[in-house]
């Protein structure tokens, strides 16, 4: 009895977490309203409210844009837009790891008073990077307009890459929101690490000034 009790345990688990992600996913309309309730909460009382998510990576996009591009020496026209998207990009996906790691810590009051799957504190994660995403990549479009870029049609695999962006954050939140209710210490870990990890990244720089510094 003891050999065959784990084996069915462990169907039942994964039926019960399978059963969850659906029932979650079918009630997007709650989730999507908590996730913009969640900006709007941010920016209550403010002029522009969710607009300031745009102007405030505008600022910095265009402030250190001008400035890197006179420290590394590149045209403006070819480095704005790169550091622009790298800003945005990197903005996404540092927020689907860090607020996965919280998940569940910052959705214990809706746990706990509604009766519905756990799924949907990671759903709702998700989706608040996402309109934030929305909000800021206006910017790329608008620097992108100005400076006359047009990305062509390899622009369009940023679709399935952007799409990929996501499941892997809603798999982050499912496995870092967990780990870190047992163990608080991951969190502060995951930042440093994500604070490295954007200077090691090629964003505020390319990747043919290391072939430039080896020569």
């Amino acid at each position: 009895m003891t050999v065959h009790a784990a084996p069915a345990n462990m169907r039942e688990r994964s039926e019960r977490a399978t059963r969850d992600l659906i029932q979650g996913f079918e009630n997007r309309d709650l989730w999507a309203t908590m996730a913009w309730n969640d900006i709007r909460q941010r920016y209550r009382r403010s002029l522009l409210g969710p607009l300031w998510l745009t102007l405030s990576m505008g600022i910095l996009v265009g402030t250190l844009g001008f400035l890197f591009a006179d420290l590394f020496g590149r045209p403006v026209r070819e480095y704005l837009p790169y550091l622009a998207l790298g800003f945005i990009l990197w903005s996404l996906i540092s927020g689907l790891v860090i607020d996965g790691c919280d998940v569940y810590i910052k959705s214990k009051s809706v746990i706990l008073e509604i009766n519905a799957p756990l799924s949907i504190s990671v759903f709702k994660m998700v989706w608040k990077n996402v309109l934030v995403f929305f909000h800021n990549i206006w910017i790329f479009v608008i620097v992108a307009i100005i400076l006359g870029i047009w990305p062509g049609v390899t622009g369009l695999l940023a679709v399935p890459g952007f799409f990929l962006i996501c499941i892997n954050g809603f798999w982050f939140g499912l496995l870092l929101g967990l780990a870190c209710v047992r163990y608080r210490d991951i969190k502060p870990i995951i930042a440093s690490f994500m604070q490295i990890a954007f200077f090691l990244t090629p964003i505020i720089w390319k990747v043919d000034q290391l072939t430039k510094r080896a020569e």
